[in-house]
């Protein structure tokens, strides 16, 4: 039986939209928030680790931390003592170094969001007021790993430790591309179109 043009142009089309469907499903960027646990003494002698563990599996495309840290007894806390690092797997990034500045935190929190697309980097001007800043280390030494596994935020107190500061909570957020199997029907739809280019081609020698 013969095919006429204009049923093999629509036939084409459809195929084309097919592999054109399946490519956008697995690039598409899904957004993630994971929360990470509090943390008593975070600002103890030694350092302290705090570990989330991230479920959904996927190649990061951009990461973003947030924590708040406050001191419990009401007094101010001073994180201008404090090295911060966010570690996944062999990658370390360095949020905040140890500065050793006289600038305090206005209060006795603060909720910090390290950003590499924030306005600014921390500096002393800031006093570390609320807000978002650019870390030391770019967070984009993460993109195009594996989001799954344990992720840890860890605190080194060179400067005063032991005055009992808190995490009082911490997230890690962005988008990634997920690694998941594709479902049955795009699996499907990916077949029909493998099978229509081979019958196109099969047509095209026979014309």
């Amino acid at each position: 039986m013969m095919i006429g043009k204009s049923a093999k142009t629509r036939f084409g089309a459809f195929i084309a939209g097919g592999a054109m469907l399946c490519a956008a499903s697995a690039a598409n960027a899904i957004p993630f928030d994971i929360a990470g646990p509090a943390q008593t003494g975070i600002d103890d002698a030694g350092g302290v680790d705090v570990t989330l563990t991230a479920l959904p599996a996927g190649v990061i495309t951009d990461l973003n931390i947030q924590f708040l840290v406050e001191d419990p007894t009401g007094g101010t806390i001073h994180p201008e003592d404090w090295s911060v690092s966010l570690i996944h797997g062999a990658t370390t990034v360095v949020l905040k170094s140890a500065s050793f500045t006289t600038h305090d935190v206005p209060n006795n929190s603060w909720d910090a969001t390290y950003d590499d697309e924030a306005a600014a980097a921390l500096a002393d001007a800031t006093s570390f007021v609320d807000g978002s800043y650019i870390p030391e280390q770019a967070l984009s030494a993460f993109d195009t790993q594996n989001l799954a596994g344990d992720w840890v935020l860890r605190f080194n107190d060179a400067g005063s430790p032991n005055e009992d500061d808190e995490l009082i909570s911490w997230r890690i957020f962005g988008e990634f591309r997920s690694t998941a199997v594709p479902e049955p029907g795009t699996l499907a739809l990916f077949g029909l179109g493998l099978l229509g280019l081979g019958a196109a081609r099969r047509l095209k020698r026979a014309t």
